[in-house]
């Protein structure tokens, strides 16, 4: 019996070591969804600056004032 308990814990903490790796890989893949929604709204707002200055150069206001 005691064999056999001996044999159980080790394979014990092998057994909790790939649950834990696979709760592990689980978090990371959620934070990596995350990671890459962040990235598409930086991209967002990224272009509407783009189309904000264009907006303002094409309204020939410009930063200096109108042009011509």
């Amino acid at each position: 019996m005691l064999l056999a308990e001996r044999v159980f814990e080790q394979q014990r903490v092998g057994i909790e070591l790939l649950l834990q790796f696979g709760e592990f890989e689980r978090l990371w893949l959620d934070e990596r969804g995350v990671m890459r929604i962040g990235f598409a709204n930086l991209d967002l707002r990224s272009l509407l600056i783009v189309f904000k200055l264009a907006d303002l150069f094409l309204s020939g206001s410009g930063l200096f004032g109108s042009i011509g």
